[in-house]
This record gives structure tokens, C-alpha cells and sequence, in this order.
């Protein structure tokens, strides 16, 4: 069942302080929910990666209990008590490090707002992803649109379409790296293993001029794709079809896609070094 935006900020911000953060973000929250809640049969345990301060355990814990127990994986290793739970915090660099969690245990995973940070090799990632997830697991994805008609509306100001890009010397994971597309996200985890199931773009927090440009350029053929393709927030519930990891995952091809990584061999490895936080 849908919750509201003020049901989501009364969950989140309900007990003690530790998720301010997440209480600003109760509008998005709320909207992911929304979307992955409309898939039927989803189960836990669920691990959230990235997620710095266990933001969706509260929606879980008010509105979907039956995907507890919940985890996350972070920069960070430890624990948290929330209203009398204690929720393990994996220590886990995303590109660099693999999962401390047991091969197919986990029903849900979530990697919300983290796939644009990543710098290094965001297939290792995805790879560890699918390893977690039990055949039939869920994986939600968030991530901003690269595409977003709302960007022409910037560029055509002047000014640069990307989002959160300013250099960040002691947070080099905080700024955004490498912005995607909805094609890339279903092309990229359809290689991967996983089956989409839903997604949405949040189009209709559009503008009216924003949408009006997009009208305009459909008028005159210069866009064919639905508009699902061009709201600014993408959300995917993808199914785990294929057990694939790092090790097995032999494919070149979907190992090293080439509209994410690039030609030349000499790049396209593991690099031995990684960037300090």
C-alpha cells in the first residue's frame, strides 16, 4: 500500500536523532517505497548498501515488516540501535571490496543515490549484488537521470546539466562521478543477471515549461522514447534470474561494457591501487 510523504517523514523522524538526514529526505524515500512496494512477493532479510544511517529501516520497520531483518553496508563498519534494534553495519567499499555477507542470503537489496558515486568499477558492485541475493531476490536502484529534460532546460541557460559535480578533495565519494541513463541501467544489470520488473522516473515533478519543451520536441520528431525516460529521479526493481559473480562472470562484453568502461585494454582492469578516502 502507498504511503504519503508526511507518513514517511513521521516514520523517519520518529525516536532519536540518528537519521536527520534522511528525514530531509522523506519526499524521495517515501517515492522509492512507493515504487518497489508495488512489486508482489518481495521478502527480506534486506541489505541496504550505502545507505549511511539506515534510512529505510524505519519505512520497513512501520510500513513492510515482513522484509526485517534489515543490515546495511557502508564506508563505515559497526552497529546502531534504533528504537531497540541493533542493525549491523558491514564495513564495505563499493568498487574496491567484497561483501561480508553469505552467497544467496539476502531477499532485497537496495543501492539508492550510490551508483552515480562510484569512481572506480561499478560492475564489481553489481556483481557482489547479485552474489548476496538468493535466486528470486529483489534489487532496487535509484540513481538521478542523466537525461532528464529538466537538463536541456539548464544547458540551454548556460549553465552545466550535472548534478552535485563539484570537486570534493577530502569526499571523493560524496561528489557524483558518472551520471546514467535509463537504457544504461536496464542494458548494464540485464547483462548482470537481472530481470527488470518495474521502474519510473518521477515525471511528473516535472515543470510545466519542462514539459512543454518535451511536447515541443515530440511535435517535431526529435524525440521518439516515452516520457518515462526523461523525469529527473530513476527507481528499478530488477529480479535475480542468473547467479553470476565476480569470479564466474566470464563475458567480456558484460564484464566491461563499453558504453560504461572504456576500449583500451590497458584500462580495462582491476587497478591495483584504489583512491584514498
Amino acid at each position: 500500500m502507498p504511503i504519503t510523504e508526511l507518513e514517511a517523514h513521521t516514520a523517519l523522524a520518529d525516536g532519536d536523532e540518528l537519521l536527520p538526514w534522511a528525514v530531509s529526505r522523506a519526499p524521495q524515500l517515501c517515492r522509492i517505497f512507493n515504487v518497489f512496494s508495488l512489486v508482489p512477493n518481495l521478502s527480506g532479510p534486506t541489505l541496504d548498501i550505502g545507505s549511511g544511517g539506515a534510512s529505510f529501516f524505519r519505512l520497513l520497520r512501520s510500513y513492510s515488516p515482513h522484509l526485517l531483518p534489515y543490515s546495511c553496508a557502508d564506508l563505515e563498519g559497526g552497529e546502531i540501535q534504533l528504537n531497540n534494534t541493533r542493525i549491523t553495519i558491514h564495513p564495505f567499499t563499493c568498487d574496491r571490496d567484497r561483501l561480508p555477507v553469505d552467497t544467496n542470503s539476502v531477499g532485497l537489496a537496495f543501492l539508492c543515490d550510490v551508483l552515480e558515486h562510484l569512481l572506480v568499477d561499478p560492475v564489481w558492485t553489481l556483481l557482489e549484488v547479485n552474489r548476496v541475493l538468493r535466486p528470486g531476490g529483489h534489487f532496487v536502484i535509484s540513481t538521478p537521470n542523466a537525461t532528464s529534460i529538466d537538463r536541456v532546460l539548464t544547458m540551454l541557460a548556460g549553465e552545466h546539466p550535472g548534478m552535485e559535480s563539484q570537486y570534493k578533495p577530502t569526499g571523493i565519494y560524496d561528489r557524483h562521478n558518472r551520471e546514467w541513463t535509463a537504457n544504461e541501467v536496464i542494458e548494464c544489470l540485464g547483462g548482470l543477471g537481472f530481470k527488470l520488473l518495474l521502474w519510473d522516473s518521477n515525471f511528473s515533478s516535472l515543470s510545466p515549461l519542462a514539459k512543454e519543451l518535451l511536447t515541443e520536441l515530440r511535435r517535431i520528431q526529435l524525440v521518439r522514447l516515452d516520457n518515462v525516460f526523461f523525469g529527473p529521479d530513476l527507481v528499478f526493481v530488477f529480479e535475480k534470474v542468473e547467479h553470476h559473480t565476480i569470479d564466474s562472470l566470464e563475458d567480456p562484453k558484460r564484464r566491461w561494457p563499453t558504453f560504461l568502461y572504456t576500449g583500451f585494454e590497458c584500462y580495462r582492469r582491476r587497478p591495483e591501487r584504489f583512491p584514498l578516502l
